[in-house]
């Protein structure tokens, strides 16, 4: 063999790369071309038209055609090139005229690396120049236009870690193919590998949840192909999550990956001039990256096996075992057909037998280790004192309109501080650990007949700076009344309640609607006595008790508040028709849009304030002005997520003697219109309840020929043409009535009820970790 270590003149290099330019010629033409389809002239035909046609992405610069295309196509050419210009390797013939010239290996890979990378540069240079000129045709230059050459540097870069990937494969494998088969798999292993560990541990770990745990910039740092989602999602925070990627963290990864590609490079020269000659053709070489791709391709073709059999056969029966069924007949074959196509030979299968033997026992180990508890980690329940803050996807009845500063997006959860908050949700959370062990890990699911929200996600952040999250799903009534009794304590209202989160100076206007649900009176107040309702309104909700939360007395009255949000806050498309989204900055402070306040005779302050302000007839039902009930089935009550079912002025019904639209549900309600049975249900409404707890919705029929408690009497008052309802407990049910819903539907009245057995109350182990707070 002649060694190839005999000149290192850079002419010779540098001619031999231009030769690697003239051989890839044929697929710089085709490459290009198909790229101008499915990018350039996708922007083309987008800009030329005129009916608000809009484009995504960075520089926003991709319509539907293009990011569904143009990204996939980009992530397989680095391959293409790879075989093209290091093919000679697995080419016994080839191998020996190519070693044979005079330039060194390392050279003669590096100069075959910068060929094929600039064949793969100079049409993706080309195609970008065509969009960045159409944008600054159509558009001007400015901003826009840099962004689309982020764009294109983050394109580049995800194509040399590629072509860097494939090169370190090329130098270590001894078939084309292979070196293809194992290209490909680096790509996806990692991110498939991450995905699907945490898609098994929100599966079989109780208290695991993929989406509060999964790390996505990490998995979005996992593969350079995974850098197009920053491109597709252009330059606008997704949240203000630490662990969701923003624009700022894409330039972070695509700059590790540069790094990385560069790394790669140089090892695959290294490891070139070490190289043999006779691993040409070779199916035996691959070393550690074949042992890597078949163990990770075993690994993730087993759990994924196991899902389908969990899916298939463990309906109604031993889930698990059918899971570590599929585990252990997906380990055995993947690893076996792996071994058959990487060896090119059915002799192998007898040899493999053992190892496919070995990774089907330590997965089923692991598998069955997660799915008893993970080690503790299912029991793990931290103490009071142990936690600095808890946070909770829980808002409460009110505390669903603020919005998220910098992005306008809602916020869904709130940490909390407090000794009594952080009780509450470690006492939820030991409920759900004690449900677990009371089932035995197989929790009964029943959805059908609750209606609910049963699903939390919790975060801890511990005193000394570690963070513990959980999540979990349940029924109980202890679960709820947790969640229930959140609303009753201080810090929880302080922190939801936009009473609290704002100024009354924030408010557009505050909007009174009567007793009934018909009457409506915008409040006419000054500054003053607007700052005074907040006031009364903060007072009174600071005040509510648990029982007034769980069962509030009959609405007398509802507050909308609506505030002042202009245009810049908004998202909205310019009118040009250019179809460009313009996206405007949001405040970098949280903000409402609205709120709303359901009155009871509970909340004394801001009723005495408002009867004084001469707005007492609206807080009072008129005699006659309910006709009839209509009392539903709670199978047809609609769906409603939120633990406190709550009176709301926008849940009111058209329910009143001239639009009769109840006539219409024949079948699913009952209607009563007895004066004397419409007197005795009123006082027994209440405007709040544990949703399913053995209850009914009874809405009101109102006439509406009435005044709608003298709304017309005050400037700008108007009168709708709906009616308020309250929810009756079963037991409160006239028994004819409570016959004939339960004739409605064989479920029977129970629907929508919890079903099993309470684990505990939730005021009997409260006290133990309330308690702390004494000592």
């Amino acid at each position: 063999m002649i060694t190839t270590t005999l000149s290192s003149d850079k002419s010779r290099s540098f001619g031999f790369y231009k030769d690697t330019l003239r051989r890839l010629k044929s697929f710089i033409l085709f490459y290009g071309a198909v790229g101008f389809v499915f990018f350039p002239l996708q922007y083309l035909m987008g800009v030329l038209r005129d009916n608000g046609y809009y484009f995504m992405g960075l520089g926003e610069v991709f319509n539907a055609i293009s990011m569904v295309f143009y990204g996939p196509f980009l992530c397989v050419v680095p391959v293409i090139v790879a075989a093209q210009i290091f093919g000679y390797m697995h080419s016994k013939k080839a191998v020996d005229l190519y070693h044979a010239l005079p330039i060194r290996r390392e050279e003669l890979l590096l100069s075959s690396f910068a060929a094929g990378f600039t064949a793969i540069l100079g049409p993706l240079a080309l195609n970008y120049a065509i969009v960045i000129l159409l944008k600054a045709v159509r558009f001007g230059g400015g901003q826009e236009v840099g962004k689309v050459v982020i764009n294109f540097l983050y394109a580049a870069v995800i194509c040399f870690a590629a072509l860097a990937i494939a090169a370190f494969v090329f130098t270590q494998v001894g078939t084309k193919f292979d070196s293809i088969v194992i290209t490909l798999g680096m790509y996806v292993i990692l991110p498939a590998l991450y995905l699907v560990t945490m898609l098994f541990m929100s599966e079989h770990l109780y208290g695991f949840n993929v989406d509060q745990s999964i790390n996505w910039k990490l998995l979005l740092g996992l593969s350079p192909q995974l850098l197009f989602f920053y491109l597709y999602q252009g330059d606008y925070p997704l949240s203000s999550d630490p662990n969701m990627p923003t624009l700022a963290s894409g330039h972070v990864t695509a700059f590790v990956w540069l790094i990385i590609g560069i790394f790669l490079a140089l090892a695959a020269a290294v490891i070139y001039r070490r190289r043999k000659s006779e691993m040409a053709e070779n199916t035996s070489t691959g070393g550690i990256l074949k042992v890597f791709i078949k163990i990770a391709s075993t690994y993730l073709a087993s759990l994924l096996m196991g899902f389908i059999f969990e899916g298939v056969f463990g309906v109604g029966g031993d889930d698990f075992s059918m899971f570590l069924l599929g585990v252990v007949l997906g380990a055995v074959l993947v690893y076996l057909t792996a071994e058959v196509i990487l060896s090119r030979s059915f002799k192998a299968i007898f040899k493999s037998l053992p190892m496919a033997a070995g990774l089907a026992v330590l997965l089923c180990a692991f598998s069955f280790v997660m799915h008893q508890g993970g080690f503790g980690y299912v029991t793990r329940v931290p103490k009071v004192e142990d936690v600095a803050s808890v946070t909770i996807d829980y808002r409460g009845a009110y505390g669903e309109n603020e919005r998220q500063g910098g992005t306008g997006r809602y916020v869904q959860n709130v940490t909390l501080e407090g000794e009594e908050a952080k009780a509450l949700v470690i006492q939820l959370h030991r409920l759900s650990v004690e449900e677990y062990q009371q089932y035995k890990g197989e929790v009964p699911d029943d959805s059908r007949y609750y209606r609910g929200y049963n699903y939390v996600n919790i975060s801890y952040k511990m005193a000394g700076g570690s963070t513990m999250n959980r999540s979990y799903s349940s029924k109980s009534q202890g679960f709820l009344e947790c969640l229930a009794r959140l609303e009753a304590n201080q810090e929880f209202i302080t922190k939801t309640h936009p009473v609290f989160r704002t100024q009354y100076k924030d408010l557009e206007k505050v909007t009174l609607t009567g007793a009934s649900g018909v009457g409506n009176v915008p409040l006419t107040f000054s500054e003053e006595e607007m700052n005074q309702l907040f006031i009364c309104m903060q007072e009174d909700l600071l005040a509510r008790t648990y029982d007034q939360v769980v069962n509030g007395k009959p609405a007398i009255g509802f507050l909308s508040m609506d505030y002042k949000f202009d245009n810049r806050h908004n998202e909205y498309y310019s009118s040009d028709h250019s179809g460009r989204n313009q996206q405007s900055e949001y405040p970098e402070e949280n903000f409402f849009m609205g709120g709303q306040l359901t009155l009871t005779e509970d909340f004394t302050n801001t009723v005495a304030f408002l009867k004084e302000k001469g707005y007492g007839s609206m807080l009072e039902l008129q005699e006659g002005e309910v006709v009839g009930l209509v009392f539903r089935h709670p199978m047809y009550d609609g769906y409603n997520s939120e633990v406190i079912s709550l009176v709301r002025d926008y849940n009111f019904n058209s329910y009143n003697s001239g639009n009769q639209t109840w006539k219409e549900e024949k079948g699913y309600v009952v209607y009563r219109d007895d004066p004397g049975l419409i007197g005795e249900i009123l006082p027994k409404l209440h405007s709040s309840t544990i949703n399913g707890y053995r209850c009914v919705r009874v809405d009101y029929v109102v006439n509406e020929n009435l005044t709608a408690n003298g709304a017309m009497e005050f400037p700008g008052g108007s009168v709708s043409n709906q009616g308020a309802y309250g929810y009756l407990a079963i037991d409160d049910l006239p028994e004819d009535v409570r016959e004939e819903l339960a004739e409605i539907d064989s479920e029977g009245i129970e629907y929508g009820q919890t079903t099993y057995p309470q684990v505990a109350v939730a005021t009997e182990s409260l006290s133990e970790d309330l308690a702390v707070q004494e000592e």
